[in-house]
């Protein structure tokens, strides 16, 4: 649930940039649509480690948690390399409108990802 909610604030600060970027909107609207942007990334990173390594055996802990976040770190730069490409090439509404679709496939995985088994008492 923490996930889906951080996804769920990431689409909705991807949609108010794209609008104000499309009415020319004072910079402080941008300003709160990134601040909460930013909220929402502390959301989805840390339930998406926990769920990378729900699976794991305790002896492969260590590798696992490098190949994650060696991962993570190549997608972002992957992802920073096409939202600076994006913005080049297209007006900033409809680059913003393309990251949030972005944003939708976050929302999706944090909604599929595996739920972590509640011990029994």
């Amino acid at each position: 649930p923490v996930a889906v909610f951080g996804g769920a604030m990431m689409v909705v600060s991807m949609v108010v940039m794209a609008v104000a970027a499309m009415v020319a909107a004072p910079a402080w609207t941008l300003a709160i649509a990134m601040a909460l942007f930013g909220l929402a990334n502390g959301f989805i990173w840390s339930p998406f480690a926990v769920a990378a390594m729900m699976s794991v055996d305790l002896g492969l802990a260590g590798a696992a948690s490098g190949a994650y976040n060696a991962t993570r770190q190549v997608a972002v730069v992957i992802g920073s390399a096409t939202a600076a490409a994006v913005l080049a090439i297209a007006s900033p509404a409809i680059a913003i409108a393309v990251l949030g679709v972005a944003a939708l496939v976050c929302l999706a995985a944090a909604i599929a990802m595996p739920r972590p088994a509640v011990p029994s008492a």
